[in-house]
């Protein structure tokens, strides 16, 4: 019975995967392709509300993008601006790009500048979501510092810190946001993960 019992534990000890140490080795390995994010610039308030497809991308992952769809509303009587999204299922998975997860959501003050900071607060990323560490749940304390660019686009910084699995600072990270307009399809939409990206594709 005692040998039953110890294999019963080896087997869950294999079993059970080491999140904390497979990030660490993440973070060590990521180290020398981390970028530094130019800063935001805006020439003024513009209402930029509709549904939008967001590509938020993680410092230690730039290339890992972590998705999700969302609606945006800008009030240029009130100067606020609202944003409720939800996470969405990574790409390489069965349901690629559909919505998982419950509503993130956030309401900030609109600058004359056209600069705003949302603060999502406790942040919660399921784990069919997360690319970065496939099958991992993420929670974070978060913020999207950002500006409305044009009537279709939205972008800027992150700010926060991720605090499960582990403890991480987000400066650094940045987003990017483009409309969908009637019958576009979010698995059809560019990621866009950068203010500079943005602009690109504004040029285009």
């Amino acid at each position: 019975m005692r040998s039953l019992c110890l294999a019963a534990l080896a087997l869950t000890l294999v079993a059970c995967p080491d999140t904390k140490g497979r990030l660490d080795r993440f973070l060590v390995d990521s180290e020398p392709h981390r970028l530094t994010p130019a800063g935001i610039v805006c020439d003024g308030p513009v209402d930029a509300s509709g549904e939008y497809f967001i590509s938020a991308s993680v410092a230690v992952a730039p290339n890992k993008p972590i998705l999700f769809r969302g609606d945006l509303v800008v009030d240029l009587t009130a100067m606020t601006v609202t944003l409720d999204m939800f996470a969405l299922a990574v790409d390489s998975g069965d349901d690629p790009r559909v919505e998982v997860g419950d509503v993130i959501s956030a309401t900030a003050d609109l600058a004359e500048d056209g600069t705003y900071r949302l603060d999502f607060g406790a942040t919660f990323v399921p784990a069919a979501a997360d690319p970065i560490l496939p099958g991992v749940d993420v929670r974070a304390d978060m913020a999207f510092v950002g500006c409305t660019r044009t009537a279709a686009t939205t972008c800027g910084l992150i700010e926060g810190s991720v605090t499960e699995p582990t403890t991480l600072p987000l400066a650094g990270s940045t987003w990017g946001a483009l409309a969908l307009g009637a019958g576009d399809d979010v698995l059809d939409a560019p990621i866009l993960t950068t203010c500079a990206a943005v602009a690109a594709s504004e040029a285009q």
